[in-house]
């Protein structure tokens, strides 16, 4: 640690605090002792606008060693930079370069518009995406920030409690671009729709201006609900039943997988017929989740590209908050604890089914009639009935299905219609999936809408290829609408 700078106390002027982590460090002999990390940011030597991490404690000066050595050896703009060192008393800090701040506080400070603040999202998963290399195997945690200087994404190597993400960061990168905002420069909103991609904005739009609502569903109903669906109701109702089926994604694709979520330390087995065995005294008291959502840009994308299209046929100017798109289910097996009062947990193995069995039919999901099973026998061969399970000891195991979705607000539709008209696309675009309408649930919701506003966009709307396909005869594509039918609403 001799590389680093040593600054005195008195040239450190902490100016508010913004993060703080008290925690327990295991000692020998069964001790724990309280640890106290805190983040200021602060003034040093006079005028540098700096970070300092001070760390309190019996522990301070052992696991502030521990946070130098994790970055000491990493020298890239977007990780963080050790200025220097400061110690007195019981009181260990590190001096960062630049004042880095919280991803909500720096969009608080500018207030971007939303393609600005769409185009800082794109380069905070770029810089994301560019750190992965940097990231040390030993520390699973990371804390993100901003750097007030630049506006890009710095990473701290944290080993403690993870500070999640501030924005959706793709596996993938979306960007190759460097370029920092001035926000000086009055023309940066028109370089930054130049400089992305549509494809890229409705990503981000779909991932990082949404907002999530959760519908618990019973499992007999689970197949009523289609996945790509797009809903109208209450604003902030959690009952699908205050909801109408407006439109759908005829073609949309799913991608399939299961999850294991609130465990640890459980290890799946695979089975050769598809099947997954888990060892029975593993999932006691877990939960056990098959998740399934649709993959790939164009379906998660499609809703952006056409909603302000739909909003101008059907005159809709507000509450739009209340349009709400399904784009995933969790299929959830909570495996309840063996009760104290009655005999040992039980060893052996309960079995999950392949998660094709989920999917019956294209864009529909169910839970089948054998999700799981217990057994004896480590091969499955042998089932065990629900009874035969009871009777073994084996715990009661509960089905719950949670429906995921996401809606917007007015300003991220506006600001999806403005960046379409900067893109040369007043009345929206196509999706590449675009979606079916159930016209009669449209009139069942009261929606309004004027005739002429549709027939005028049919031909902008019409796409090339008029055979795509659609899923239900009872569904209607928007560009093939029977005007005669719309009746004198207005």
């Amino acid at each position: 640690m001799d590389e680093f700078k040593k600054i005195a106390r008195w040239e450190i002027d902490l100016r508010r605090e913004i993060h703080v982590d008290r925690h327990l460090k295991a000692l020998s002999r069964g001790r724990a002792a309280a640890c106290v990390h805190r983040v200021f940011s602060a003034k040093v030597q006079n005028n540098d606008s700096k970070s300092v991490i001070l760390y309190e404690g019996e522990t301070a000066e052992e696991e502030c060693r521990e946070y130098i050595s994790r970055h000491a050896n990493t020298w890239h703009p977007n990780v963080l930079q050790i200025f220097g060192l400061s110690s007195f008393g019981g009181q260990h800090a590190v001096i960062a370069q630049d004042d880095l701040v919280p991803h909500t506080e720096y969009l608080a400070f500018h207030r971007p518009s939303f393609i600005l603040e769409a185009y800082l999202y794109v380069c905070w998963i770029a810089d994301f995406t560019d750190l992965r290399e940097f990231r040390p195997q030993s520390t699973p945690n990371l804390a993100l920030w901003i750097r007030s200087s630049t506006g890009r994404l710095c990473l701290e190597f944290e080993s403690r409690k993870m500070i999640h993400p501030p924005v959706w960061m793709s596996a993938s990168r979306i960007s190759n671009t460097t370029a920092c905002i001035d926000w000086n420069d009055p023309t940066w909103e028109t370089r930054a729709t130049e400089i992305l991609s549509l494809d890229q904005f409705h990503y981000i739009c779909f991932r990082n201006f949404a907002r999530y609502r959760i519908f618990a569903v019973e499992a007999d109903k689970v197949a009523d609900i289609r996945l790509g669906t797009l809903l109208f109701g209450w604003s902030e109702s959690i009952e699908l039943e205050d909801y109408t089926e407006i439109a759908r994604l005829p073609s949309a694709e799913f991608e399939l997988g299961w999850g294991l979520f609130d465990t640890w330390n459980v290890t799946p087995h695979p089975c050769d017929n598809g099947w997954t065995r888990f060892n029975s005294m593993d999932v006691y008291g877990q939960t056990m989740t098959w998740s399934v959502h649709h993959t790939g840009r164009d379906s998660s994308c499609s809703w952006m590209c056409q909603a302000n299209s739909m909003f101008n046929k059907l005159g809709i100017t507000s509450g739009l908050e209340k349009f709400v798109f399904i784009y995933g289910v969790a299929f959830n097996i909570e495996v309840a604890s063996p009760s104290t009062n009655e005999s040992p947990a039980r060893e052996g193995y309960i079995f999950l089914c392949p998660v094709s069995h989920l999917r019956p039919a294209p864009g529909s999901v169910s839970w089948p009639e054998c999700p799981y099973f217990w057994s004896m026998d480590p091969t499955g061969v042998e089932r065990l009935s629900a009874d035969d399970a009871a009777a073994h000891g084996f715990p009661t195991v509960e089905l719950r299905t949670q429906f995921r979705s996401e809606y917007w607000d007015g300003t991220a539709y506006e600001g999806m219609r403005k960046l379409h008209e900067l893109k040369g696309h007043p009345l929206g675009i196509k999706g590449t999936l675009m979606f079916e309408i159930f016209w009669d649930n449209v009139e069942a919701a009261g929606l309004k809408y004027d005739p002429g506003q549709v027939a005028a966009a049919l031909k902008h709307d019409a796409p090339d290829d008029e055979s795509i396909p659609t899923t239900d005869s009872s569904l209607v594509p928007w560009w093939k609408w029977n005007l005669s039918e719309f009746g004198s609403l207005c």
